[in-house]
């Protein structure tokens, strides 16, 4: 039986819908600076066509901010200490990809904990040590997603094991995919879960791979994943859509879009597998759904310390 395909549209909806209720009961309307430095990665502009659509649908008000792309880090900084200094934004927005002479993680550090949602920021990524004495503040919105898409698919990794399989190409360069992969991916887990981190050179990646019940691939190279590297009747999440390209658009006649293939052969995997969730259109759109989420949770705790302090 053909694996099943489970796609994260309905679920971002539902979180997205979740996100709205819980920011209308506790009688808020978050806001969010959206900042970014324009350049020419193509994924850029789509990364904030759908964040605006987010904020838009679940109701948040959005500051959207342009910078050129010759922008300096002196005056991306400025500005951020400027929002964080600025009491009506609740959450600050930095999107990626930046340009290459822009370090990601000078820019999460200079954002104000209470202010960063995504779960990025050291003071929320210091906290999913295990020797960390300080409990979680905020889970990083990849892994939440993760495990909302196997709530959804009623998979439980209790006792499996489970394989993150990376691409070195992509997590020594890019340090957000280096921690999601190597610290918060465990942190979400349940703790007998046993779970590994293998690099797709590894001479043993295909057999570790193999063994896995729930296999996450995250991975620059398209398609790389077939049957072989499966387990029969594994859980497999495709996370990272590869950009190989432009095509038509099927909504737009005329116009042009990136064309994005993930690092699982679906139709090979699928011989295999038993519940695929693929990329593009699977973790994307949920992890969405729950940064909607926690941007509502940290404008509800921003503003509860808020007023909770003197003078407030």
């Amino acid at each position: 039986m053909p694996a099943r395909i489970a796609t994260g549209q309905a679920l971002k909806r539902t979180l997205i819908e979740q996100a709205a209720r819980s920011a209308k009961d506790a009688g808020i309307t978050p806001t969010v600076a959206l900042v970014r430095v324009v350049h020419d990665d193509p994924m850029l502009p789509v990364n904030f066509r759908l964040h605006q659509k987010l904020f838009s649908d679940a109701g948040f008000q959005v500051r959207p901010y342009e910078l050129d792309e010759d922008t300096d880090w002196e005056t991306l900084r400025t500005l951020i200490e400027r929002l964080n200094a600025d009491d009506d934004v609740d959450v600050i927005l930095v999107l990626i990809p930046l340009p290459e002479h822009l370090d990601i993680r000078s820019v999460l550090a200079a954002i104000d904990p209470a202010k960063e949602a995504e779960g990025l920021h050291l003071d929320h990524v210091m906290r999913l040590n295990p020797l960390s004495a300080l409990p979680a503040t905020r889970i990083p919105v990849v892994p939440t997603a993760v495990v909302h898409l196997l709530d959804e698919i009623g998979y439980d990794p209790d006792g499996h094991e489970v394989v993150v399989l990376t691409d070195p190409d992509l997590t020594e360069t890019n340090p957000v995919a280096k921690m999601v992969a190597r610290i918060a991916a465990f942190a979400a887990l349940p703790p007998n879960a046993s779970g590994c981190v293998v690099p797709v050179t590894h001479p043993r990646a295909r057999e570790l791979a193999g063994s896995a019940d729930l296999l996450v691939v995250s991975l620059q190279r398209p398609a790389a994943v077939t049957a072989e590297w499966i387990k029969p009747g594994a859980v497999v999440i495709d996370f990272n859509p590869v950009f190989t390209g432009f095509r038509p658009s099927r909504k737009h006649p005329g116009q042009e879009v990136p064309h994005l293939v993930g690092g699982v052969e679906v139709d090979s995997a699928s011989t295999v597998a038993g519940v695929i969730v693929p990329a593009p259109g699977g973790v994307g759109p949920v992890m969405l759904g729950a940064l909607a989420q926690q941007i509502v949770t940290a404008a509800i705790a921003r503003r509860s310390e808020g007023a909770a302090s003197p003078g407030a």
